[in-house]
């Protein structure tokens, strides 16, 4: 009767410590929930996915201004995935080739602009899934002034 006792509690033991183990690793692979709460927030601004442009590595923005105001972007972004309808940011994976540029790149009134990225430097080559990626954008007139933007793409 004790060591059927006993078996019973190990077996418990086992397997709460392997079904932790294995969220463990799940949540790991997903990195934190998103931080970004507002995002897409200017009416007359928008960023797109040039489509033909998606790989695993990389892809080109889209950006549209029809406000009346100037924006202004520079080459920061983040990526998030979709795991479980929740946003979850991806770690980094930098392995010193990449580094974010000083520069900014005018959005001004009425027009269009693109910019391409390769992440595999920091991020690594992604998996199929669900992901966005989110870039701020200023107002030109006031450099306090941020908003994200977003657009949503599949890895396949």
């Amino acid at each position: 009767m004790k060591s059927k006792k006993m078996m019973i509690i190990t077996f418990l033991v086992v397997v709460g410590v392997v079904s932790l183990y294995f969220m463990y690793q799940i949540n790991s692979d997903r990195g934190e929930l998103t931080s970004f709460d507002i995002t897409d927030n200017l009416n007359k601004v928008r960023m797109s996915i040039k489509e033909s442009t998606i790989t695993a590595k990389g892809l080109t923005l889209v950006f549209t201004n029809d406000d009346e105001r100037e924006y202004e972007y520079s080459a920061i972004y983040s990526i998030e995935v979709l795991k479980n309808k929740k946003w979850y940011k991806l770690p980094y994976v930098f392995d010193g080739s990449n580094s974010w540029t000083t520069e900014a790149y005018d959005l001004s009134t009425s027009k269009s602009s693109e910019w391409s990225t390769e992440w595999d430097g920091l991020y690594g080559i992604l998996d199929k899934g669900h992901y966005r990626i989110i870039k701020p954008v200023k107002a030109a007139s006031n450099n306090d002034e941020v908003y994200y933007l977003t657009a949503e793409f599949d890895i396949k």
